[in-house]
């Protein structure tokens, strides 16, 4: 008899409450889909890549990470899904049997957590609830009637897309929406370098396409939470410029045009037949002007 997580889930084009997370970062869509992060691959790296790593095509899993573990447990939290993640009674992950149980809780599809992970999560998430809305913000993220971790599932012509916005405030009319972000920086310049390296203005910019095909005509508002990971826990709030925006939104149409090619004509090409052409920086063209 096969277990809950092994019965495969199909899901099509709409909005999806209450899907387990495991069965979301499968890809339930009826055929192989586009999300965030696979289109940030795209524009990134190459859509060879891409494939590579696509959960229905190669299937390779980037190497797990501390940060990863405590990110993934504190969205459990705050979406109020104990039966995403499991917590084992050990120290660290040096015994065997403690590495033993952490490979089997993640094969089953959950994310396996130490005690002492748990209480850091629990602390995080206690500081964004008493902390995001200082400073007079009114659209609590917390309020009664918001919903976590959202599945949203459409189409761009024949090519499945799909989001999980960590939070939605779903209004007549408009939407509020509301990422988490763990870091161990929460300085100006760490946050920017952040939004550049993980590509958050891409994400924004897909998820806003999905939340609008979802919600025809509906206004959408996003922030970003960021959360320092230990003591004191600060929250910064972040928005993105409507330039900044726009760039991201550049970018996600080019992925969604790479990836509608790739998926008809199943061609996954590199980038070993390019040649890149560097610009210098502006900070090293204004060196060389000082030194003249």
């Amino acid at each position: 008899m096969p277990t809950t997580e092994t019965i495969p889930v199909t899901l099509d084009v709409g909005v999806h409450y209450d899907i387990p997370a495991h069965v979301y970062h499968a890809d339930p869509c009826p055929i192989p889909s586009l999300s965030s992060g696979i289109a940030r691959t795209i524009n990134a790296e190459s859509l060879a890549e891409a494939y590579r790593r696509h959960v229905r095509f190669g299937g390779m899993k980037k190497p797990r990470t501390a940060a990863m573990d405590a990110g993934a447990l504190v969205h459990s939290l705050i979406a109020e899904r104990p039966d995403d993640f499991e917590v084992g009674n050990y120290d660290n992950y040096q015994s065997n049997a403690a590495k033993a149980w952490r490979d089997n809780v993640i094969a089953s599809g959950r994310n396996a957590a130490l005690e002492k992970h748990l209480d850091n999560a629990r602390r995080i998430v206690a500081s964004l609830k008493k902390n995001v809305c200082n400073g007079g913000i009114t659209n609590d993220p917390f309020a009664a009637h918001g919903k976590s971790e959202v599945t949203i599932i459409w189409k761009e012509r024949d090519a499945y897309c799909r989001c999980l916005p960590d939070r939605m405030l779903i209004e007549p009319g408009a939407i509020d929406v509301w990422d988490w972000k763990i870091t161990n920086d929460v300085t100006d310049r760490a946050i920017l370098r952040s939004v550049m390296k993980w590509g958050y203005h891409e994400q924004e910019a897909l998820y806003r396409r999905g939340i609008s095909a979802a919600f025809p005509g509906h206004r959408i508002s996003w922030m970003f939470a960021f959360v320092l990971d230990c003591e004191p826990y600060t929250v910064r709030r972040v928005c993105l410029t409507p330039e900044f925006l726009a760039a991201g939104k550049r970018a996600v149409s080019s992925a969604i045009a790479a990836w509608q090619q790739a998926t008809k004509t199943n061609v996954w090409p590199d980038k070993s037949e390019e040649t890149l052409h560097l610009d210098a920086p502006g900070y090293l063209l204004d060196d060389e002007i000082s030194a003249s």
